[in-house]
């Protein structure tokens, strides 16, 4: 595929969400490549435009490599990441994963910038650059044809839970473990918590309500929080110390 695009890519075929229909939220990429003992490729680098504040992580075969934590300056990251600690299939294919959380579009000029890959280069043993064999893209359910037509785009994204609608009223969690977010976690993974918010509030009354998301000082971490299907609140305290989600208003 080629595009016309103002922007053109660096490297084809062409890898950006908008061309296939998909508009916001989290953009799962997956290319293969091939390597044998002959010919084992080094390492990878990739050139990704998601907006300002935007990040992306990259993996090979499930193990992480790396990622862009984003930037207030830059709408596109960089970043180069080695294969050296990395097993790679000499009889099957193997897998490149980027996840990329987009930050939406832009407004006036730069509203046609792309959302997606820019460059996504295979680096051969010799150092020298060679192309994926294949690329495939995930977004949310359905779409620009979207499946729950009253929340919208905004409200769901690639993400695994918001494909299969974890993050909606009523969804079955019985089977879930116990825990909570301020147990925190290790490594280059992702965690999904739901709970019940008690509201007892006097009939007639117009409450202010708002949630509080505190985190470390510059964490490396991206969280979305979800209020009855809806994207209430998102937080990256490695680029911003907005932790008040509306802002100005009192906690629960």
């Amino acid at each position: 595929m080629t595009t016309p695009h103002f922007v053109p890519p660096d490297t084809y075929p062409v890898l950006f969400a908008d061309e296939y229909g998909y508009q916001a939220g989290n953009i799962l990429w997956r290319g293969r490549f091939d390597a044998s003992e002959e010919s084992m490729p080094s390492g990878a680098y990739l050139r990704v435009i998601g907006g300002l504040a935007s990040g992306f992580s990259a993996y090979v075969n499930g193990e992480f490599l790396g990622s862009w934590l984003g930037s207030m300056a830059n709408k596109t990251g960089e970043l180069e990441v080695s294969f050296k600690d990395v097993k790679l299939n000499t009889g099957d294919d193997n897998i490149l994963f980027v996840i990329q959380d987009t930050m939406g579009k832009e407004q006036r000029d730069a509203a046609p910038d792309p959302r997606g890959i820019l460059n996504a280069t295979l680096i051969a043993a010799d150092g020298s650059p060679t192309n994926f064999t294949s690329w495939k893209v995930a977004g949310n359910a359905g779409g620009n044809h979207l499946l729950e037509p009253v929340r919208g785009t905004y409200n769901e994204g690639g993400l695994h839970a918001e494909r299969l609608g974890w993050h909606l009223p009523g969804f079955d969690d019985n089977d879930w473990e116990s825990g909570a977010p301020a147990d925190g976690f290790t490594g280059a993974d992702a965690r999904f918590y739901r709970t019940v918010v008690p509201l007892n509030i006097p009939e007639g009354y117009d409450a202010s309500l708002a949630f509080q998301l505190s985190t470390e000082k510059k964490a490396k971490l991206r969280a979305q929080l979800y209020v009855n299907g809806y994207q209430f609140a998102k937080t990256l305290p490695y680029i911003s110390n907005e932790t008040t989600f509306p802002g100005k208003s009192k906690k629960f």
